[in-house]
């Protein structure tokens, strides 16, 4: 997402996968693919996640660089593209100022092993910035070793 919280470069926000849209709790087992919600925010045409699937297919990757080495999305895009896959949100952390007792809720190695950055917290719920947000396993970690919900 651009700084400021807006979609980057006219993108349009993607149609809400069924029960949200791209803020909230994400759901790491489902999701549309990639390429579809690129499509839905029409970032890329059908035939450029065609073009993409078939160097994928020959070569391996990962869509998302493959696009973006083909110069059709930029990896900003992509962020905001897999935040809304995942039903998250992309933050700069450099426009952000968060509360020292917020950093303080999660212990400095803790959060350095984990790659994580506590960002808000709030009626018990503790938000997080990943590297990973795939890694349902370090939100559970986190979870258990917390005690609040993340």
């Amino acid at each position: 997402m651009a700084p400021g919280g807006s979609p980057a470069r006219g993108a349009k926000p993607p149609a809400p996968a069924e029960g949200g849209g791209i803020m909230g709790k994400g759901d790491p087992g489902r999701h549309k693919p990639l390429g579809q919600v690129l499509k839905e925010m029409e970032l890329v045409s059908e035939g450029q996640i065609q073009e993409a699937l078939q160097i994928q297919r020959k070569q391996g990757g990962v869509i998302g660089e493959i696009l973006v080495g083909m110069g059709y999305v930029a990896r900003e895009e992509i962020l905001l593209a897999l935040a809304a896959q995942m039903g998250m949100e992309v933050v700069d952390l450099d426009e952000l100022e968060i509360d020292p007792v917020v950093i303080n809720k999660v212990p400095a190695g803790m959060a350095k092993s984990y790659n994580v950055i506590p960002i808000k917290f709030e009626n018990g719920i503790l938000t997080v910035a990943m590297s990973n947000p795939h890694d349902v396993n370090v939100r559970d970690d986190l979870r258990h070793s917390l005690h609040c919900e993340v």
